[in-house]
């Protein structure tokens, strides 16, 4: 699915419509803890006073999922990962974050980029082509969005998203 929404030529079309982004991080969520196990943890921060927006429902659902999919899988057997939104006048933000094994900051520009896989010496138990970031990132600029990560190795990463209201 990743491949034919990132398929060169094509132009992504957003079907928006009011959207409550808590309830699909709720949903979400709920499907991940499934994922963690035992021994790990999916805390929830759902903090924004405002979750209405005007948005694709199928692609940011994949969004989210993508950001807290790589949270699970790069975090190691006891996962670790919060949740958490806010909002302003201007817009809500998404924040995914996780206690995983980071990344560099000479890789943190080019995680975004069509095919890029941090390399991780001999860690060969993730899979992937490295289009799953790009998606997100072109998702949340199609909705006049931002995106940006904040990692140290070791330490875990966090991802902010930026949605502004309809508008605004």
């Amino acid at each position: 699915m990743l491949q034919a929404a990132l398929s060169e030529g094509k132009a992504l079309q957003l079907k928006k419509e009011p959207l409550d982004v808590h309830e699909l991080i709720i949903e979400l969520a709920d499907a991940t803890e499934m994922k963690i196990g035992p021994g790990g943890a999916l805390h929830r921060e759902l903090k924004a006073a405002r979750t209405m927006i005007s948005g694709d429902a199928f692609h940011l659902r994949n969004a989210v999922s993508n950001l807290l999919d790589n949270a699970v899988k790069y975090s190691g057997h006891h996962p670790d990962i919060t949740v958490s939104t806010e909002s302003n006048a201007m817009g809500l933000f998404i924040r995914v974050a996780d206690k995983g094994i980071g990344i560099d900051k000479a890789h943190q520009e080019l995680i975004f980029d069509k095919f890029f896989r941090v390399p991780h010496g001999n860690v060969h138990n993730v899979k992937g082509f490295g289009l799953g970031l790009s998606y997100v990132k072109e998702i949340v600029e199609k909705h006049r969005g931002s995106i940006k990560v904040s990692s140290k190795p070791g330490e875990g990463s966090v991802f902010s998203v930026y949605l502004p209201f309809e508008g605004e």
